[in-house]
């Protein structure tokens, strides 16, 4: 049981990272639309339209994890899977956007 707890926090650890991770890429593609809208460089538009779409499905794969960890538990928290699963929406309509985007 206490070896099962570590690595749950291990787990969490390293998913802290990847957003931490995340966000800095996050900042980046704002410093390159930056460029992009300054200099109207077509370069700038595609890799932070990339970006963008890499760090929403990085984000979307860690609350499918979320949900299928918490499904797995003998404890069930159904107010944790409604959230990450509105999250996932949430994910998928900003992808959805980012995707179909002209500018």
């Amino acid at each position: 049981m206490r070896d099962e707890k570590l690595k749950e926090i291990e787990e969490e650890d390293f998913i802290i990272y990847i957003f931490i991770a995340l966000f800095v890429l996050k900042l980046y593609s704002n410093k390159v639309e930056r460029k992009y809208r300054i200099y109207n460089d077509t370069s700038c538009r595609k890799r932070y339209h990339y970006i963008n779409e890499i760090t929403f499905i990085v984000a979307m794969l860690i609350s499918i994890y979320y949900v299928y960890t918490n499904l797995k538990n003998d404890e069930v928290n159904y107010l944790a899977i409604i959230a990450n699963v509105l999250s996932i929406v949430g994910v998928i309509i900003f992808l959805y956007f980012e995707i179909i985007s002209d500018d």
